[in-house]
């Protein structure tokens, strides 16, 4: 997969991408994606972080958004 390094990409707890894999344009489109009440994004960053929180009750990243020169 090629990463553009002017978008920006969404992760959750365990790193790994979510969203768009060709990225989002703003860093404000990426916010939005993980806000979306009933999204599919937010949902699963939400599950991700209950199941890391159940291995590791000291977690405390939920999600990160990465520009692509930082990915």
């Amino acid at each position: 997969m090629n990463i553009d390094k002017k978008r920006f990409y969404i992760f959750d707890c365990n790193n790994k991408m979510l969203g768009n894999p060709f990225g989002y344009k703003t860093h404000g489109a990426a916010q939005a994606q993980t806000s979306r009440r009933g999204g599919t994004v937010r949902s699963y960053i939400w599950h991700a972080f209950n199941k890391g929180k159940i291995a590791d009750p000291n977690t405390t990243l939920v999600y990160s958004i990465k520009i692509g020169e930082l990915v």
